[in-house]
């Protein structure tokens, strides 16, 4: 596993399989700390593994701007919930790859939940550029609909 360079306060987590944060935030998990250069950054080529990772739920975190400067890899979702994070403009999960090269969604993969549809087709963008059709089957939208 990737060491997760200046992400200490996020290994606890590393080991439950349901992770929710509902605070005020702009970054989840950090780039470097001063004293750490080159580790993180905000270079795209790093991986962070969070392999017990099934529920991922970010909701009402209106300035949060960004999960994660690398890529996340997360073989066990099962659940994205994202709703209220409206200027999150990119989701760093990566998808597994087939022969050629294209994603495909974690088998263990059963809902996205998208509160704002505009915000998923027009804002954000993801790990890979065909990443949102070959999720495109498991996306749910609420557009301001309130579930329970």
């Amino acid at each position: 596993m990737q060491d997760s360079g200046g992400c200490d306060a996020i290994r606890p987590f590393m080991e439950f399989s349901f992770v929710s944060i509902h605070v005020k935030l702009e970054e989840i998990i950090g780039g470097t700390r001063p004293d750490e250069e080159g580790v993180m950054g905000s270079s795209s080529n790093i991986e962070f593994k969070l392999p017990k990772l099934t529920d991922l739920t970010l909701d009402g975190l209106p300035e949060l701007k960004s999960i994660c400067s690398a890529k996340l890899i997360c073989d066990s979702l099962e659940l994205i919930w994202i709703a209220k994070c409206e200027k999150l403009k990119r989701l760093p999960i990566c998808l597994p790859l087939l022969e050629n090269g294209e994603p495909s969604p974690p088998p263990s993969l059963r809902l996205i939940f998208i509160e704002s549809r505009k915000w998923w087709e027009s804002e954000v963008e993801c790990e890979h550029p065909n990443a949102k059709d070959v999720l495109r089957p498991f996306v749910r939208f609420s557009d301001g609909i309130i579930l329970n």
